[in-house]
Order: C-alpha cells, then structure tokens, then sequence
C-alpha cells in the first residue's frame, strides 16, 4: 500500500533544486544528470530525521556547531553551507524544517540520540583510502557529515569483528543467506575471501585467492566499491529475518550503489536491497544505472498484476529477474516481499535553467509523451540517439546505392 501524506519531503531553492516534492515509497529512487540535486535531498532527509543526532555527534568530535550556518557547512561539506539562502524552504512530514532548531539547548547523553536513517554515501571507497576506515576527524578535506559517519561506523564494525578473532568476512556463514551470498559471490568476489590482515600493529582489509592477496588498491573498482557497501549491510541485515532489523533504524540511503559494478553485480546489489525491503526497512536510492530502473519497472509491472491476478503472478517471476539465484526460503520470502512494495522513481530536472525541479515518473511508461517518462529520466535517451543516429546513416546509404 502506498505511504501516507507523513512521508513527503517538499524543498524549495536549495542550491540547484528550484521545486522538489518527493513522495517516498518503500523504494525510492532520484534520477537525473549529474548536480541536479539527488543528493541535496538525501542528505535533507538524513538532516530533518537525525538532526540532534548529526550536531551531537559534530561537537562531540570538537566541530563548530554555533550557529545554523556552520551545522549546515559541517553537514553538507566544505563550501555546501551557502546552498541554504533566505529563500530556503524545506518542509517534511507537513512541518517547516529550520536548521536553528538544530542549535544546542541543553547537554544530553549519547543514549537519548537513535539514528534512524542509515546513509551509505557515493563517495563510500573514500572511507577506506589506505585499505581500513578512517575516523570521523581524520579527513584532511572537509566531506559531507555523512561520509565521515559512514566511516567512522564502518571503523567501529570492523574493530569489532576483529577483536572477536571473527576471522573471514566473505562469506561467512551467519552473514547472509547461502543462495544470496552465492550469487554475490559469483558477481564480486569470485572465489575470493574478504579478510582483515593484521601485521604488527597495522590492519588492512585483504582479499584471498590462494597464491594471490591483493590489498585494497589492488581491488577491481567494482569491489572497492561494492565492499566497504556490504559491510555495512552486514550491520543492517543479521541472519533471522525482518524481526532481527537494527535497532532504532527506519531509513537506508543508497548513493549510487552501481558505481563501477558489472550488470551483473548491480543485480547483486537489487537483490540485497529487496532483502532490505522484506525486513522492513524503507530504501531511498540514487541512480545512473538504466538496469537499476529495469528492475523497478519490471517490479512494478510484476507487482500490478499480482494485485489483479492474485497467485497466476507467482515469486518465481520475481527471481527470474535475478538470472542464477539459488530459490531457498530466504530468497521466495523476497520475492513474496517485493510484490507488496511501493516504488517510486523521481526525475530531477526540467525547472528554469540553471535551476531543477523534481517530477514524479513512478509509472516508467515507456510510450509516455512525456521525454522524461518515457525516456527514464534521460537514462535511456542516449542510446536511443545513438540508435536513431545509425539508423538514419544506413537508411541513407541504402537510398544512395539504390540510386
């Protein structure tokens, strides 16, 4: 069923965003070029969720926090805060946001804050720039609030298995179901181990094939990526299903989880976001990926006609979009999941140049007469051209030697 009105995120004039109003769903993913905004609106719903959490935390790590101006540069990142100006308007859950509200009134105790969205932002290799998360203050250039509290959580994981002799990462049995870990094994790691590597006082994430046990700049790209990615849904995702959910948390916030990922380790990471789903939690994306919106549209179709038809759509169909998973009660009980969820895919774009506003293209219609519709928010435009392109020349060519 669809969310209720609660669930509405509307800004208005922040740094490129003239207009958005994003109606979140289950899953929720922004499209759009690139500095159009999507991750303005993610990091706005991390900050108007987990506000007094965000500026506990900056000045307990000794970051000014005086003033509404300096918690909105120490959240957004060095040289973001001006994004905010007097003609600012953010509104969530039908309440106006002020980032003053935000300003420290009285001192309290770690335990009164619970965060409730968990963010895993784009620049997530950054965390592990000499192979092992860096803490929160240890950038030398200022990033955005939530890539230091990514990493600095990613620290406190690791730290934590290591120090309980927790031996192998991936795969590890307790970490993820069979089937799944099968299937991300066979798209990321391919016979490889994940393991921390411990040389006199120094720890480092390694992987293991044997003869061979490349460190973390000798990772493919897809794996710098997708790694330090899986190991916070470890956190998020324990053995024994949706009731085992972590504690405190609503939200996951997904930046661009297909960067550097074959098509088919971007399938890996859609299958671990429908587990997410199955368990409760509520996932807003950001994409460039076209397979990302195959998915959705797939799902969205899949999941109309199961409204319609009742059991004649069945789980199987869902993970026949999954080419090679392994069926298991896990996975059928995610697929189960999947045909009950809301999806929603927000086109950011098309306001007064230079200038975006966010339009809602759920429906994904193909035939639409709507471009951004029927073009997915441009992500199939270009090779659509290019088709169109090739078509004419040789239409032309034809016409000439028939000549």
């Amino acid at each position: 069923m669809p969310r209720q009105a609660e669930s509405l995120l509307h800004i208005k004039n922040l740094g490129p965003i003239q207009d958005a109003a994003i109606q979140f769903g289950d899953l929720t993913v922004l499209v759009g070029p690139q500095a159009t905004g999507k991750s303005l609106i993610l990091q706005m719903l991390k900050l108007c969720v987990d506000g007094e959490q965000i500026v506990f935390t900056l000045d307990k790590n000794g970051f000014a926090v005086g003033s509404a101006a300096l918690i909105l540069e120490q959240f957004l990142g060095e040289g973001m805060g001006a994004a905010w100006t007097d003609k600012t308007a953010v509104d969530w859950e039908g309440r106006r946001f002020h980032p003053e509200s935000l300003l420290p009134k009285k001192r309290r105790e770690a335990s009164f804050f619970q965060e409730r969205v968990n963010y895993i932002p784009a620049q997530r290799s950054l965390a592990l720039a000499d192979g092992w998360p860096q803490l929160f203050h240890q950038f030398q250039v200022p990033p955005p609030y939530v890539l230091r509290q990514y990493s600095q959580g990613l620290n406190n994981l690791l730290h934590e298995r290591s120090s309980a002799n927790a031996g192998v990462l991936f795969p590890r049995v307790g970490r993820l179901e069979a089937s799944i870990r099968d299937y991300i094994d066979r798209a990321i790691f391919r016979k490889g181990q994940l393991y921390v590597s411990q040389e006199g006082v120094r720890r480092q994430l390694k992987l293991d094939y044997g003869s061979a046990k490349p460190s973390f700049s000798s990772w493919t790209a897809g794996q710098r990526e997708f790694i330090p990615l899986l190991l916070e849904l470890y956190w998020l995702m324990p053995v024994g299903g949706p009731s085992n959910r972590a504690a405190d948390t609503d939200w996951v916030v997904l930046e661009e989880p297909e960067m550097g990922l074959h098509p088919q380790g971007i399938l890996a990471v859609m299958l671990l976001v429908l587990d997410l789903l199955r368990r409760g939690y509520r996932v807003a994306m950001s994409t460039h990926s076209p397979l990302v919106l195959d998915i959705l549209w797939a799902l969205g179709r899949l999941s109309e006609w199961r409204r319609q038809h009742g059991q004649r759509v069945k789980e199987k169909d869902v993970l026949a979009l999954f080419g090679g998973l392994r069926v298991s009660k896990s996975t059928h009980a995610i697929a189960q999941a999947a045909l009950t969820k809301d999806y929603r895919v927000y086109y950011l774009g098309a306001g007064d140049e230079p200038y975006v506003c966010a339009r809602d293209i759920s429906r994904l219609d193909p035939g639409d007469d709507d471009e951004s519709m029927s073009g997915w928010g441009g992500l199939t435009g270009v090779s659509s051209h290019v088709s169109s392109v090739i078509g004419r020349v040789a239409a032309q060519l034809e016409a000439e030697d028939d000549a």
